[in-house]
């Protein structure tokens, strides 16, 4: 029996191995010649959760069978893995003994999908055209799989439903066509075309997997999490279904552990450790989340978002430093990043610099007049650094900016303490208490009766 089932959606998320923002980050406590100590520190951090299924993998693709139906299944292993290389290794073999345009039509359509999970449309559409020549129907399934890497559901489409007025029970041009008409903006026809193909084949993941995405872009997050926990039930080694889990979740401990999972089956999965990195900032786990985070950068270093959230956690372990190292080395990127100007500010100012933190505040601010945070901690800096009038400024701005944002009334009782000022502070942190926004309300109840 001829199997290649499934997962053309994957596109997958490794990348090149270089390491730029990794030793920018460290770059200051570096003496010349030490460089080579990092990226040897970095290459270790990305593989800490490797699998010994991938080291088992790679040994078995050393010496790949010629048996079509064996090799077809070895190079679906492989590509689930990202390792694309030898995946495509492993499917050619199986060129010289495939008899039959079935065989050969399943070995061309998994090469196609090897790249195209590795983001090659291109030599994607070639395997397409030689199903083509070989007067193949499978070449309509290749063409609609190749457009939906690229988000053209209008070239998709089609192809889709010609492959299905050949074979109306094929799942995967049925999953093609639901994801094509999502992409198209047609909501209920994509969800119809998804549940039709969990009836032709129940036991397959793929389309309880993009009806999850479905269901989650339309806010429907319940739904949608229950469709990616049955994707996962029947694809538990799919490092995508992990990873879109995760992202459902709330943050906790089972988004950590379905990080790790999606990282241990995909090595070089950036996005799944920039996911877990911020996870883990959120539970103020700093050390773990600055290796996840290591790990990310340096496997895509464009990705500024990364090394901001980086710097974040260098800087919650107290080295402010080379936290502001790592930000600014973002900041030469993307000079006007409000984010990641903010987080400059905090290193400055927990480096002494304050007059530099309080500019950069502002400029944090300046970037986005939406969010309340660089007045809030420019009034905090500006009060540890001894700067009251600056952070009097700071505070009866945030407060006016933003009337209704709790933080932004207790920073303003900060300032009033600070100055003595007992019943304008008593005000300030009663009306925060009122008030929604990030709050610790035992921490205000106490500033309150500290100053009975």
């Amino acid at each position: 029996m001829i199997t290649e089932p499934g997962a053309s959606h994957e596109l997958d998320s490794s990348g090149p191995s270089c390491y730029y923002f990794a030793i920018c980050y460290y770059f200051p406590m570096l003496k010349k010649g030490a460089t080579s100590v990092i990226i040897a520190f970095v290459v270790a951090a990305s593989g800490t959760a490797a699998a010994d299924s991938l080291d088992e993998l790679r040994r078995r693709a050393k010496k790949p069978p010629t048996n079509p139906q064996k090799a077809l299944e070895l190079g679906r292993e492989l590509r689930h893995g990202a390792l694309y290389q030898e995946s495509l290794r492993a499917l050619r073999m199986g060129y010289g003994k495939a008899r039959g345009i079935p065989m050969v039509s399943a070995l061309r359509m998994a090469v196609a999908r090897t790249h195209l999970a590795n983001h090659d449309q291109k030599r994607a559409l070639r395997e397409c055209e030689q199903l083509k020549k070989l007067k193949s129907r499978t070449q309509y399934l290749c063409i609609a799989e190749a457009r939906l890497m690229r988000k053209r559901g209008s070239l998709a489409l089609p192809a889709a439903e010609k492959m299905l007025k050949y074979e109306p029970k094929n799942y995967d041009a049925m999953v093609a066509k639901g994801r094509a008409q999502a992409q198209l903006g047609r909501t209920k026809d994509a969800e119809f075309a998804l549940r039709q193909a969990i009836a032709l084949e129940p036991n397959r993941h793929e389309a309880f997997e993009h009806l999850g995405h479905l269901q989650l872009a339309a806010g429907r997050t319940s739904e949608g999490t229950d469709s990616l926990r049955s994707a996962l039930k029947l694809g538990p080694q799919s490092a995508l279904v992990q990873f879109a889990l995760a992202g459902a979740l709330p943050v906790g401990t089972e988004a950590v552990t379905l990080l790790q999972s999606a990282i241990a089956q995909r090595r070089q999965y950036a996005e799944a450790h920039a996911r877990l990195g911020k996870v883990l900032l959120k539970l103020e786990r700093w050390k773990e989340a600055e290796t996840a985070l290591v790990s990310a950068s340096g496997l895509k270093p464009s990705k500024v978002d990364w090394s901001v959230d980086l710097a974040k956690a260098v800087l919650a372990q107290g080295r402010a430093r080379p936290a502001l190292a790592a930000v600014q080395a973002a900041l030469k990127v993307a000079p006007h990043h409000p984010e990641a100007k903010l987080v400059e500010a905090d290193a400055l100012a927990a480096s002494g610099e304050i007059d530099l933190a309080i500019s950069a505040y502002e400029m944090a601010y300046g970037l986005s007049r939406r969010e309340p945070a660089s007045l809030v901690r420019g009034a905090q800096a500006s009060l540890r650094g001894k700067r009251p009038t600056t952070a009097a400024a700071f505070a009866e701005r945030a407060v006016d900016e933003f009337p209704k944002w709790a933080p932004a009334w207790v920073v303003a009782g900060d300032v009033a303490a600070a100055h003595g000022t007992k019943a304008d502070a008593k005000r300030a942190y009663k009306k925060a208490l009122k008030l929604g926004g990030p709050l610790d309300r035992a921490a205000v109840k106490k500033k309150l009766r500290a100053l009975q």
